[in-house]
């Protein structure tokens, strides 16, 4: 019997869960099959993707294969270009190329799909599929409460006592006093209609949109609190971060400022830092940065570099992609929300 590919619903929640269960050797406690974290991430309404996310492939009536997208629109020069990023990716390996026909399905439903890093599977069958390499994101964290590394790690070794007194020294270091002037405010749900600064493309350089709709869904996930602040100078709002909380660790998942200028990013890492000490368990805080002008920002600001992950593009549209830097966040994956419950740390 050939294979058939359709969109789930949350009738097929139990089958999902138990597929990725049995694919990445989860508990059935694992946080990212939760029911509420599942309905949220494949079926709660996203403004522009009318239905569901998630997708697999069954083959006797059995799913063989599954994935769900992340509807990202990039700004690239003049052109506006849909592009997904498929997280779940998950297929038998006893069924040859269920994994790839499931990715070229959910390809005909946009100009490109984006990877970032990944599993095995992604970093095999990609550059089968033809994508093509757009720069490296890079992973960077900064301590924030060191001795408390012990009780995050729950244990004791010459390995986390190794790893504290590293949080430590890089800690005394790091700057934290804001330039005068710039503050951060927090903004509520029913704010989101304020006008703030939101990320515009470049020359040379593509953005992915940030909605109020897109920032909404966001604001609404029920495993992982997210807060979301406007950052100002002198009263006039100049940007926006976005914070989201896993365990111990705060994530900057999202960030924009109308501005190049090395002390005005300065400005607006030290605000995430400072918002980030004002969760008492927070240990680090960490976040992802494809673009020099973020990087040199969060270096200055006693970030440290811990890993770097390819980014590849799929032309699934066959219709050409844009040359030039493409700016990737945190928020064009699942990587802000994240959480196996392992509580693992970069730092």
């Amino acid at each position: 019997m050939s294979f058939e590919f359709r969109s789930t619903s949350p009738d097929d929640a139990a089958a999902v869960s138990a597929f990725l269960r049995k694919i990445f050797g989860m508990t059935p406690q694992n946080p990212t099959i939760e029911p509420r974290h599942m309905r949220w991430k494949y079926w709660e309404d996203w403004s522009d993707w009318p239905g569901s996310r998630g997708y697999i492939l069954t083959k006797d009536g059995d799913i063989v294969a599954h994935g769900a997208v992340v509807p990202l629109t990039c700004r690239w020069g003049d052109r506006q270009i849909k592009v997904v990023r498929v997280i779940d990716w998950s297929a038998d390996a006893q069924t040859v190329g269920a994994g790839v026909n499931l990715m070229k399905r959910i390809g005909r439903m946009a100009d490109a799909v984006m990877a970032v890093g990944g599993t095995e599977m992604t970093l095999r069958i990609f550059p089968a599929l033809g994508a093509k390499q757009f720069g490296m994101v890079h992973l960077y964290a900064r301590p924030l409460r060191p001795f408390r590394r012990i009780a995050a790690e729950n244990r004791v070794d010459w390995r986390v006592g190794a790893r504290v007194a590293r949080s430590l020294l890089w800690s005394l270091k790091a700057p934290s006093t804001v330039p005068d002037g710039w503050v951060a405010r927090r903004i509520t749900p029913d704010e989101l209609s304020l006008v703030f600064p939101r990320p515009r493309p470049t020359p040379g350089a593509a953005v992915f949109e940030r909605s109020t709709a897109s920032l909404s869904y966001y604001l609404r996930c029920p495993s992982v609190p997210f807060e979301l602040y406007s950052v100002e100078k002198d009263q006039k709002p100049r940007g926006y971060f976005l914070l989201a909380t896993v365990g111990h660790q705060v994530r900057i998942a999202d960030s924009w400022l109308d501005s190049t200028g090395a002390e005005e990013w300065r400005a607006l890492h030290l605000l995430t830092v400072q918002q980030a000490y004002g969760h008492a368990d927070a240990v680090e805080v960490v976040t992802m940065s494809s673009d020099g002008v973020t990087r040199h920002s969060l270096e200055s600001c006693g970030f440290h570099h811990r890993g770097s992950l390819e980014v590849q593009l799929f032309d699934s549209s066959k219709r050409g992609l844009p040359e030039g830097d493409l700016r990737v966040q945190m928020m064009e994956g699942d990587s802000s929300y994240l959480n196996d419950g392992s509580g693992t740390l970069w730092g």
